[in-house]
């Protein structure tokens, strides 16, 4: 980002009251946790969204109530975790307690081991079973031997009536992500979601790519990849690797010199969906690499031709979050010279939505996209999807992202 020299700052954390500490040091904040319920700590933010999800609470409301639209704070404006305000109780854990017992009072008990309090007005100690109580506004932080158990900045409690709490807790609110000033999305696609369940803007902001055109010249013209780790769909953002051999089963029936080429990452606890994928691909031209190193990836991808992008495949439209929200394997293969065929909503789509014939809706319309591309020269078709993926590529996400700092006041 043209800074000579740029410094580095790695800090572990055990909740996020501790970033922002951190992050009232610093001029521009940007927060790329996914599902992060943290509220902006200063003016200068950024929150990168890579896809809008409610938090836990309000999906525990929804089973109450699934007709009501719900959604809650979860966190308090210094990123404090908190239950609305009825009683005075504000953050405890299995060594420490805070309470407010009046406006602006604080009283913090020990209750497992000895603290060191470090706040405003210098150093206090907390011995075991003990209580230290003083007046708020403070910033403090909790240790306890070279362990932080809690940091942030206490102000002081303010009552609020009941129906107050339950709006908060299940009705409609200004999110976290409101307190942003930059809310940054990884598509169209998912920068429509964040409009339709968080009604805010966003502007888009293309993760990189690190694409790499390959000198590989001899590809076998059947082969066909699909990268992904192997989930199961249900609640999960699949790649959809079951309904990928089942097409290639019925590819194989007009053409039997295809074969499918699986890799991925497996979890021990999808293995019971990786065990069905090995059944139904028994017998048939798949091979299956679970776990497949970089280097592995890499040739495969340079010796084959076509690349099957399953995810959102027979996924319902009021679940979005199973679909693919942008695609970063997409572009890379394409990028090395692959052709990539991708469903028709979701990230990769939005990307390729100027090659309808790299677009399908159904395995029957992806096998016969597959067929007619075999019987077609490819040539001009891939020099173009090389020069589409360059417009993803690291320069270009840096020149996206100072473009958009410029803009931060």
């Amino acid at each position: 980002f043209g800074m000579d020299p740029f410094h580095y700052l790695f800090f572990e954390t055990s909740q996020e009251s501790d970033v922002a500490i951190h992050a009232r040091r610093h001029d521009i904040f940007v927060n790329g946790s996914f599902g992060s319920g943290m509220f902006s700590p200063i003016p200068n933010s950024v929150y990168i969204c890579h896809f809008p999800t409610l938090s836990r609470r309000a999906k525990f409301s929804c089973l109450i109530n699934r007709r009501l639209f719900k959604r809650t704070i979860a966190v308090n404006l210094f990123g404090l975790i908190q239950n609305p305000q009825i009683d005075s109780q504000l953050w405890f854990n299995d060594a420490l307690f805070i309470h407010i017992p009046t406006d602006r009072s604080i009283e913090i008990h020990g209750h497992e081991g000895n603290f060191v309090i470090r706040g405003e007005n210098g150093l206090r100690n907390i011995l075991s079973g003990e209580k230290e109580i003083f007046q708020g506004p403070e910033n403090l932080v909790l240790s306890q031997g070279n362990s932080i158990k809690f940091s942030g900045r206490i102000i002081g409690i303010k009552r609020i009536t009941g129906w107050r709490v339950l709006s908060t807790r299940y009705l409609y609110n200004p999110l976290a992500h409101h307190s942003y000033l930059q809310v940054w999305a990884n598509s169209e696609f998912t920068k429509k979601w964040i409009s339709n369940l968080w009604k805010i803007e966003s502007q888009v902001i293309y993760p990189p790519v690190e694409v790499q055109s390959t000198k590989q010249t001899s590809r076998d013209e059947f082969a066909i990849v699909s990268l992904g780790r192997f989930m199961s769909p249900k609640r999960n953002h699949s790649k959809n690797q079951l309904e990928l051999v089942k097409g290639l089963r019925f590819l194989s029936k007009a053409n039997p010199k295809f074969h499918l080429i699986l890799l991925g990452g497996l979890a021990e606890n999808q293995r019971d969906y990786f065990e069905k994928v090995k059944k139904l691909a028994r017998n048939k031209s798949v091979a299956i690499r679970q776990n497949a190193s970089a280097a592995e990836v890499q040739i495969v991808l340079d010796s084959s031709k076509y690349y099957w992008h399953g995810a959102g495949l027979n996924q319902p439209q009021s679940k979005p979050q199973n679909f693919e929200h942008f695609g970063i394997a997409p572009i890379e293969a394409m990028s090395r010279g692959m052709i990539p065929l991708v469903y028709k909503v979701g990230g990769p789509a939005e990307v390729l939505a100027d090659f309808p014939e790299l677009i399908f809706e159904n395995l029957k319309d992806l096998v016969e996209k597959t067929l007619h591309l075999s019987k077609q020269n490819n040539n001009d078709l891939i020099d173009k999807l090389k020069l589409l993926s360059n417009k993803f590529n690291v320069a270009e996400f840096e020149k996206r992202v100072m473009a958009a700092f410029n803009k931060l006041s």
